[in-house]
């Protein structure tokens, strides 16, 4: 009698361990805090252009790692009022959890949101 194979990294198996709600949360909040604490800090001189430019590519990886994960699956993900795919859970949840590290960042960098240069 063979025993049968171990999955080890399966959509199955690891929804046990988390909502695919709470995973796509807890990526946006360690890609922002990264990007807000350690990225955006670094850049000399910091501009609003600049910040939208690391921004993008922030994004772009952010939505390679869900779709990697959730595109094709069929998973539906819960914004209270409707159901959404994971890719616009994943933008529309990646504003709402930038906008206070922006806003922050800003007022803390004297950056004016207003101005692409400044």
């Amino acid at each position: 009698m063979a025993a049968a194979p171990l999955a080890i990294w399966t959509t199955k198996s690891r929804s046990n361990l988390v909502s695919p709600e709470a995973h796509i949360l807890g990526l946006n909040i360690i890609f922002f805090a990264v990007a807000y604490l350690a990225i955006y800090p670094r850049l000399e001189p910091k501009t609003l252009r600049r910040m939208m430019v690391v921004d993008l590519v922030l994004l772009v990886v952010l939505l390679g790692i869900a779709g990697s994960v959730y595109f094709g699956a069929g998973t539906g993900f819960s914004l209270l009022f409707f159901e959404a795919n994971w890719w616009v859970f994943t933008l529309l949840t990646a504003l709402v959890i930038e906008v206070p590290f922006f806003l922050w960042f800003c007022a803390k960098w004297d950056i004016d949101p207003t101005d692409w240069d400044s």
